[in-house]
């Protein structure tokens, strides 16, 4: 039995003002519904800048946050994130979601 069948609800952003600490993005996003037999395992998470292709972020991410701090202000990422599940199943992916660095 894998993860296919549901995908994560979801992708939310908070985005981080650039201050006296380097710009950073918060990603945050709702695990998958709790199903009988399927225990997640860890994230990935994907990244494009502006409209470029994405490209693996990282990966065995084990709780649904994660923070990019490898911005660069001026710039916009788009993100999006899969589950895997114990057995190595990979969920569809998440909605996609967009952070801007001003």
């Amino acid at each position: 039995m894998g993860i296919l069948s549901f995908g994560i609800v979801g992708t939310v952003i908070f985005r981080a003002v650039a201050g006296p600490k380097p710009p950073s993005i918060l990603l945050k996003w709702n695990a998958p519904a709790p199903k009988p037999g399927i225990t997640i395992a860890s994230y990935e998470i994907f990244r494009s800048q502006g409209s470029g292709a994405f490209e693996p972020l990282v990966s065995g991410v084990k709780v649904p946050t994660y923070v990019d701090h490898d911005v660069i202000q001026g710039n916009t990422y788009n993100y999006y994130v899969r589950a895997v599940d114990t057995q190595g199943n990979v969920s569809p992916p998440s909605n996609q979601a967009t952070g801007i660095i001003p």
